[in-house]
């Protein structure tokens, strides 16, 4: 099964995927890898075969179906406050 690092943005959007390589850092071969930003986060997903054969955008929809679910707290800080204080 191939694994994929995803980058997820502070909404829980997946903003990219990245299929790593099998070097490894002091081997001399290159090494890549996603770096999250301010409010993003590098996840690590198994994916079946088809599923890593999609398109992007079906890729993406897929990996945010099934890999991301929101926290209860970071759903509740997602919506606004409208109790007027």
């Amino acid at each position: 099964m191939p694994k994929l690092s995803v980058l997820v943005g502070k909404k829980g959007e997946v903003l990219g995927t990245f299929r790593g390589t099998s070097g490894s850092a002091g081997t001399g071969a290159p090494v890549a890898r996603f770096r999250a930003g301010a409010g993003q986060k590098v996840i690590e997903v198994e994916l079946d075969e088809a599923t890593a054969r999609l398109e992007p955008e079906e890729l993406h929809k897929t990996i945010k179906a099934k890999h991301l679910k929101l926290r209860p707290e970071a759903r509740a800080s997602s919506r606004s406050d409208h109790r007027g204080t």
